[in-house]
C-alpha cells in the first residue's frame, strides 16, 4: 500500500474537480480547497489510532487505510465511516485538520460523508477549535463561504446538487457544528444576488423558520447562538425588505420541479406562503415602530 508518509504534493486549483464547475463561483471554491491542502500540510498523517470505534463502526482495516493512504486517495466511503463512527469528545485538532482538505474536496464533488448533512463536520467542533491558528481558521472560513456561495448557484430540493438535495439552512447548521462563523454566509445569502438564492430562501424558511419564527431544523433548533444569529438575520428589517423585493422580482421564475415532490405544495404555493410571512413580519415591525414613536 502506498502510504501517507511519502512526500506530500499539493494540488493546484485547476486540478481540483467540483460540481457545477463552469459556474462563476466554482473557481473560488477550487482555490479555497487548494489553500486548505497547503495550509493544513503542517499536520502529519496520524500515527496513533484514530478517534473511532472499530468494534462496530469502522473496521480495523479501514481505520488503518484512513491513516496510511495518501491524503487524496482517501475515498468518500472511508470518510463516511470515519465521520459516522462513535468518538470520544476530546478530539485531536491535528487529526481532523490533517483530513480536512480531502473532506472539503469530497464535499465539493457532492459526496455524501455523513447520514445527515448538518452534522457532516461535527468532528471539527470537538477538535479543540480554540487551538486552531489564525491562518487555519481563516482558510476554513474561506472554504465555508466559497462552498456556500457555490451551492447557492444551484436550486434547492435538487438531488445531486452541492447541498445534496437539501437547502441553505442545512449547510449553515453544518458549518455551525464545525465551529465556523455563519454570519458572513448569511450576509452572502440574504443579498439575494441570484434566483437560486431566492429559491433557497423559500425552501429553507417555509417550514423550518416561519411557523414559529425560529429555527425548526432538528439539528439546529437546540443551538441557542445559531438560532439567535439566524433569527436576527431573517427578521432584520433590511433583509425582510430585500426578501420581499426578491420574491416579487422572481415571481415568474421557472423553478425546477420539487424532487422529491412535497405533497400538495408546489413552488408558487411555497413562494406565496413565504411572501405572506415576510410581509406580516414587516407590517408588525412598522406597527411597533409607530406605537413606540411619541
Amino acid at each position: 500500500m502506498k502510504t501517507a508518509n511519502r512526500q506530500r504534493q499539493f494540488p493546484k486549483a485547476e486540478e481540483i474537480v467540483v460540481l457545477n464547475g463552469d459556474a462563476p463561483t466554482a473557481q473560488a471554491l477550487r482555490e479555497a480547497i487548494a489553500d486548505l491542502y497547503l495550509v493544513m500540510s503542517r499536520h502529519s498523517a496520524p500515527k496513533h489510532f484514530l478517534n473511532v470505534c472499530t468494534g462496530c463502526c469502522m473496521s480495523a482495516e479501514d481505520e488503518r487505510a484512513m491513516r496510511e493512504l495518501p491524503l487524496r486517495e482517501i475515498t468518500a466511503r472511508l470518510v463516511f465511516e470515519y465521520n459516522d463512527s462513535a468518538k470520544d469528545p476530546g478530539h485531536s485538532a491535528s487529526e481532523v485538520l490533517y483530513f480536512m482538505p480531502r473532506i472539503a474536496e469530497l464535499l465539493a464533488q457532492g459526496a455524501s460523508l455523513r447520514h445527515s448533512t448538518e452534522i457532516t463536520l461535527d468532528r471539527m467542533g470537538i477538535s479543540q477549535p480554540e487551538t486552531w491558528t489564525a491562518d487555519e481558521r481563516e482558510c476554513l472560513q474561506r472554504f465555508a463561504l466559497a462552498f456556500f456561495s457555490h451551492g447557492l448557484s444551484e436550486g434547492a430540493f435538487k438531488r445531486g446538487n452541492l447541498f445534496q438535495g437539501g437547502e441553505a439552512l442545512d449547510v449553515l447548521v453544518m458549518f455551525s457544528y464545525a465551529s465556523l462563523e455563519i454570519e458572513p454566509l448569511l450576509e452572502s445569502w440574504l443579498a439575494f444576488e441570484t434566483p437560486p438564492a431566492v429559491e433557497h430562501f423559500v425552501a429553507s424558511t417555509w417550514l423550518w423558520f416561519w411557523p414559529e419564527r425560529r429555527v425548526g431544523n432538528s439539528f439546529g433548533s437546540d443551538r441557542p447562538e445559531f438560532n439567535r444569529q439566524v433569527t436576527a438575520a431573517l427578521l432584520s428589517p433590511l433583509n425582510l425588505q430585500a426578501a420581499a423585493a426578491a420574491l416579487v422580482a422572481n415571481a415568474e421564475m421557472a423553478y425546477a420541479p420539487l424532487d422529491p415532490p412535497r405533497g400538495r405544495w408546489d413552488w408558487p404555493a411555497l413562494r406565496d406562503w413565504v411572501f405572506d410571512h415576510v410581509m406580516d413580519a414587516l407590517n408588525e415591525q412598522q406597527s411597533e415602530l409607530k406605537e413606540s414613536t411619541p
